[in-house]
């Protein structure tokens, strides 16, 4: 049996001035790609040689990464024979952990050479990789939320957002590990979300959470799976109906006449005018008080510090704190 295959290496982001390398494995109309710890510059990669040039004017050390990129095709190559003679064509998991186990050290065997008439001492000497910290999946997710809420300032919105995707996860697979997060582990993830009524944009932020965790456990050597590197399936999200009042329809609003039995319209349309005229969320508006007020503009702090500037318009209009629910209630009122 042979199997056609291509073994090509590439900067996955030629736009970038630095960006990482990787050996894209490409066989029987499956494509898989492995790191290779290298951060090129693209003007230090020859495509067409498939080589390093020379890198930080040293010559020496671009060898020395090309003899690395050189035994990783080695390793590639001989891999793909063991498959051919037992006449099996892998799977993209059974490529990656036949690489993953052929390229990690194995035990050797030292000789010291013997002294006259004495007999030749052997001793196996066992290379063992550095293990990731023996630490659950949870209690390290627990930990992310902890250290992370203190240091970046979590609000509660974004606690709330990390509880969710803790409960996905949980919902998804009570007994999950790090080591499932492969290729196949996060595409039954989005599977599992996309069948529980989640639309492709709600995946792709849940997507970007789990990458965060991932990576910061990654980094603290929690665990050695890197597949949230790379693997990062492209999900089409349906574009937006914008929906907003043109100008003949907010001067309608602001110059109809409020029956006088409907008095309490008045002030809610007065809010509802502001909002339109500053670009305030109603949040944010209802939160404001006369000290956020300076010189004809509005200094408050969101997310970031926010300026907005008072047009004529907008003094016109009082500011008066509301409840939501009176107020979507007597907005949809005024709007009929």
């Amino acid at each position: 049996m042979i199997i056609k295959r291509t073994i090509k290496f590439s900067l996955q982001n030629q736009r970038n001035a630095e960006s990482r390398l990787r050996m894209r494995v490409s066989y029987d109309g499956k494509r898989l790609d492995f790191q290779t710890g290298i951060i090129l510059d693209k003007d230090n990669w020859d495509e067409g040689q498939q080589r390093v040039i020379l890198f930080n004017s040293s010559a020496a050390l671009a060898n020395d990464l090309n003899d690395k990129l050189s035994q990783m095709q080695v390793d590639m190559v001989s891999i793909f024979r063991d498959f051919e003679l037992r006449n099996v064509m892998p799977t993209t998991a059974e490529l990656r952990y036949a690489y993953k186990y052929h390229s990690t050290p194995k035990p050797q065997v030292v000789a010291t050479l013997p002294e006259k008439d004495s007999n030749v001492s052997v001793q196996q000497v066992d290379i063992k990789p550095e293990k990731p910290k023996s630490k659950s999946l949870w209690k390290c997710f627990d930990e992310f939320v902890k250290v992370n809420g203190k240091l970046n300032d979590w609000t509660p919105a974004t606690h709330e957002k990390f509880s969710a995707l803790r409960n996905h996860l949980t919902g998804f697979d009570k007994k999950l590990t790090f080591d499932k997060f492969d290729e196949e582990g996060i595409s039954n993830f989005i599977d599992y979300l996309g069948k529980n009524g989640m639309k492709n944009s709600t995946i792709n932020k849940q997507l970007g959470f789990l990458r965060w965790f991932l990576r910061w456990c990654y980094e603290k050597g929690y665990h050695a799976n890197r597949t949230f590197e790379y693997y990062k399936p492209k999900l089409k999200n349906a574009s937006k109906r914008v929906v907003f009042l043109t100008a003949e329809e907010l001067t309608t609003i602001e110059t109809m006449k409020i029956p006088a039995k409907q008095v309490a319209l008045g002030p809610i349309r007065d809010i509802f005018l502001f909002t339109c005229y500053t670009g305030l969320r109603y949040s944010d508006a209802c939160n404001l008080t006369w000290d956020d007020i300076h010189n004809g503009k509005i200094e408050i702090v969101t997310e970031r510090p926010l300026t907005v500037f008072l047009s004529r318009s907008t003094q016109r209009h009082r500011l008066f704190l509301t409840s939501m629910l009176t107020y979507t209630y007597l907005i949809r009122r005024c709007c009929q």
